[in-house]
């Protein structure tokens, strides 16, 4: 995997509404106490440090990410392409390029809910890695696709349709991880819409990686 520096998760937004966010515990299956914790399970814990939402909050999130969005849309040129996510209606324009008050407050708004989402569902996206384990791809490599699959959900999720997002994002990130299964060993590929978040969900890897003071073999992964 590619060297990517830690991101802290995204600080409290003026605006953004987080009540009703309820943790709800969510066990893993991790290394038998007398082994050695394994890379996965050190990122499976770093990844708890975020509470998974209750449906509410999910909800909830999803109608603000939503709502902040369509208002991007609209200022900047885009009313009624619905399909378009967060960095395509921004581009390559920072927060601060931003030309009002108003805009860069929907755009932390927006960019707050993503991160919340998404990191309130990494164990989720490790665990279905870890049930393709040992199918000719490196876990890393499966953790990595399940993180795609995942920003995919939250980019397409639509609160109003009735569905969890846990139940949404299951299936894209079991996708993501099944079509790379397909494709075989090779180059993990990343789309360059995704790599500002991957950067931030890969440096765990790589920095229980420092930790262990070597890259992770094979069984270190198991």
């Amino acid at each position: 995997m590619t060297d990517l520096a830690w991101t802290e998760p995204a600080p409290a937004v003026s605006g953004l509404d987080t009540t009703g966010e309820t943790p709800i515990p969510w066990s893993a299956k991790a290394s038998k106490d007398t082994e050695t914790p394994s890379l996965v399970t050190r990122y499976f814990t770093e990844a708890s440090r975020h509470p998974v939402l209750g449906e509410r909050a999910e909800r909830k999130l999803g109608r603000q990410l939503a709502r902040a969005l369509a208002s991007l849309r609209i200022a900047l040129g885009h009313p009624d392409n619905t399909a378009l996510t967060l960095r395509d209606v921004i581009g390559n324009r920072r927060e601060e390029e931003l030309d009002s008050r108003r805009l860069r407050r929907c755009f932390r708004i927006a960019e707050a809910c993503r991160q919340r989402l998404i990191q309130s569902n990494l164990r989720l996206a490790v665990h279905i890695a870890r049930r393709h384990n040992g199918r000719h791809l490196p876990l890393t490599d499966l953790i990595q696709e399940a993180n795609i699959g995942l920003i995919k959900a939250v980019e397409r999720f639509d609160p109003e349709r009735g569905f969890r997002f846990t139940t949404y994002a299951y299936w894209w990130v079991s996708e993501e991880v099944k079509r790379s299964l397909k494709r075989g060993p090779g180059v993990v590929r990343t789309p360059e819409n995704m790599v500002d978040d991957l950067r931030a969900l890969n440096a765990v890897q790589q920095r229980l990686s420092s930790e262990l003071g070597r890259a992770p073999e094979a069984n270190a992964l198991a």
